[in-house]
């Protein structure tokens, strides 16, 4: 099972297994690292640290309304969503 802190390997794979998006602050999902470009996963949004949880959470709602299917992508959150 995926803790906090663990290796974002592990993460994916998690995610993978259990059918669920990654929300996190970690870089390393944002494209830094090319290993994890290509592979699949259920869906990865990237967060704002700047950004509050107000904007995060109202950014999520927004996406919900426009897309059922995130498998593969990487979404900034807010991003332009607010």
């Amino acid at each position: 099972m995926a803790t906090i802190g663990s290796e974002d390997t592990v993460l994916l794979q998690y995610a993978r297994e259990t059918d669920r998006l990654i929300l996190s602050e970690d870089t390393d999902f944002r494209g830094a690292d090319p290993e994890l470009n290509g592979e699949h996963h259920p869906g990865i949004l990237a967060c704002n640290t700047a950004a509050s949880a107000g904007e995060i959470a109202a950014a999520i709602r927004r996406i919900e309304m426009y897309t059922d299917d995130l498998a593969g992508t990487v979404l900034y959150v807010p991003g332009n969503w607010l």
